[in-house]
């Protein structure tokens, strides 16, 4: 490996200034890299498959192109050969080390401390590299996601031969409770707002039939017609009708929506009408594979506008009729919200997580997440976060919240460092804990496999 600097002396070469190449600061770890393995959470590392996993995924493509410059001579500390020439601003050095992978390897283990883990986004080399430490890319945010990705490929590795890092200590934290075994509800609705219904409890006529074969449906179950179903001549009649049941709380005048799904690259149609009112019919964008929801329009000399329907209190039928192929239907809802209707209230699958809590002179006290699975676009698994609750007989004080997955603090679940609130007690309105902003969030963990735990920077009885 052979490196060029300008410099007028070796000693200007070992402090490197700032070159073109550029990246993690190993400056000082030489001489506790030798230890490396014995310490630092490296003791129970299976050392033969780090080290090669280590070479593979960060030395080779990122620190030897882009860190070497600087940090070679901490791997090496002993140059295999120093030639200079010219004189003065047009002086080069060349130096040649030989390259000490097993060194790098030893030290980098240091460096991100297994021992102490909350996270490879919150390991040295990311967090420096974050921070504008001496980045060769377009960008501190780019050179410090190379270094995560290539970090959690040398982890996912380990973890594959049995090691898991230490999680890092954490005050006031709880047990850790296994989220699989919490209990299913649906969303939350505000019914002075909205008032909606699943296909679980319509009556279903032919053509349509029962479906639950959808891995991104509803929570029970969708109605659906043939994708070859030949189109009926006409509006849609009582006999090809979804009958869907709902019970609105409060009178007054509502927008219909409806969630389908269609994957046909035609046009296709339902009709849909509330109670005895006549059928509209509703065009259905072509959704692929997703669930999408849509109001329920009409189009008028150039202007589209919502439909609306007047109901009273009590029981409400929304018809849906069969009027093309290709149709599902899984949810309808009828809403007073304009721009700000979210019907996956209505079909989102929600689980509540229970994680008991200790606190001193309190009984049956117990912090809560509602949450719901996501997934995102490269495939990992994640959680919507709703809202967080505290359960107790009495109020208590409580600053600064942090969830811990796996025992874990990662800092892509967020933590809530603002908190400084009391909540609980008998009354449930003052059961959510207020954030000072929204509590809605995204952590990163499959509710399937993993664990979840808090910590807190206090919490007590509250005065």
């Amino acid at each position: 490996m052979k490196i060029l600097w300008l410099a007028a002396s070796f000693a200007l070469m070992v402090s490197c200034g700032k070159p073109a190449s550029k990246g993690r600061d190993f400056s000082g770890q030489a001489a506790k890299a030798a230890g490396a393995g014995d310490d630092a959470g490296a003791a129970s590392v299976p050392m033969a498959i780090s080290l090669a996993s280590f070479t593979e995924h960060v030395y080779k493509p990122v620190l030897s192109s882009d860190c070497s410059s600087c940090h070679a001579t901490t791997w090496a500390p002993v140059p295999k050969s120093i030639k200079q020439t010219g004189e003065g601003a047009e002086a080069v050095t060349e130096i040649e080390v030989p390259e000490s992978i097993e060194s790098a390897h030893k030290s980098f283990l240091e460096i991100v401390n297994f021992s102490s883990y909350s996270g490879v986004e919150l390991t040295r080399p990311v967090t420096k590299l974050a921070g504008g430490h001496n980045c060769s890319r377009a960008s501190d945010t780019e050179c410090a996601k190379v270094m995560t990705t290539a970090i959690k490929a040398w982890l996912d590795d380990l973890e594959k031969a049995g090691f898991k890092p230490t999680p890092a200590f954490h005050e006031n934290s709880t047990a850790l409770v296994p989220m699989s075994g919490a209990t299913a509800g649906k969303g939350e609705v505000d019914t002075a707002f909205d008032v909606g219904a699943g296909v679980d409890t319509a009556t279903i006529a032919a053509p349509w039939k029962m479906a639950t074969d959808d891995p991104d449906g509803p929570l029970e179950s969708y109605a659906t017609t043939d994708d070859t179903q030949a189109r009926n001549a006409g509006n849609a009649v009582a006999a090809q009708i979804v009958t869907f049941n709902l019970d609105a709380k409060t009178a007054g005048e509502y927008d219909m929506w409806v969630r389908v799904k269609s994957k046909s690259t035609n046009n296709v149609r339902v009709s849909v009408g509330v109670n005895n009112a006549g059928f509209t019919a509703l065009t259905l964008p072509v959704t692929g594979t997703e669930w999408k929801w849509i109001p329920v329009t009409v189009t008028q000399n150039n202007v589209t506008r919502p439909v609306k329907a007047t109901v009273a209190v009590g029981r409400v039928t929304f018809r849906v009729g069969f009027q093309d192929p290709g149709i599902r239907v899984s949810y309808v809802a009828l809403t007073k919200r304009v721009a700000d209707f979210d019907g996956e209230v209505f079909s989102r699958k929600y689980y509540e997580i229970t994680v008991p809590l200790k606190v001193a002179d309190v009984a049956n006290a117990s912090i809560v997440a509602l949450v719901w699975d996501v997934t995102i676009a490269d495939g990992s698994k994640s959680l919507g976060v709703k809202k967080l609750m505290i359960r107790s007989d009495v109020p208590l004080a409580i600053k600064g919240v942090k969830p811990l997955i796996n025992g874990i603090h990662l800092i892509n679940t967020g933590a809530y460092e603002i908190v400084d609130t009391v909540a609980g007690g008998p009354d449930p309105l003052k059961q959510t804990i207020q954030t000072g902003g929204s509590t809605a969030t995204t952590w990163v963990a499959d509710r399937t496999t993993d664990t979840l735990g808090f910590a807190f920077d206090a919490i007590s009885k509250a005065p």
